[in-house]
């Protein structure tokens, strides 16, 4: 991959977590850029484990200020990844505590356009 023949090509791993962070919170800013020149939005929240970045957390509070967008995030003692949530309800469902019609309507990829 192209993140292998960076590192053997000396790069540091800090180096190469650092340049993905720039490109991710890039991105993701982005995309929520063209989201909200779309959409007809009261306020921006933010959450889930992507809610912990700092980078990204500082990002979307220049774009918010800058729009006058009402921001609301969790704070960062909550702002946790959601896969231990979906692994605890895979672990109720095999142990036949939670049944599938109980947690229909989940989609686990739903889909978003691509801006920018």
């Amino acid at each position: 991959t192209a993140a292998r023949r960076r590192i053997e090509g000396g790069i540091k791993k800090e180096e190469l977590a650092f340049e993905f962070q720039e490109v991710v919170v890039a991105h993701l800013l982005d995309q929520l850029k063209g989201v909200w020149e779309e959409g007809n939005w009261e306020g921006l929240g933010l959450v889930g484990g992507v809610a912990a970045n700092r980078k990204l957390r500082t990002k979307v509070r220049i774009f918010a200020r800058e729009r006058g967008i009402p921001l609301f995030w969790a704070p960062i003692s909550l702002a946790t990844d959601n896969g231990a949530m979906v692994a605890q309800v895979v672990w109720r469902m095999w142990r036949g505590e939670v049944s599938k019609r109980e947690v229909h309507g989940v989609q686990p990829r739903w889909p978003l356009p691509t801006y920018g």
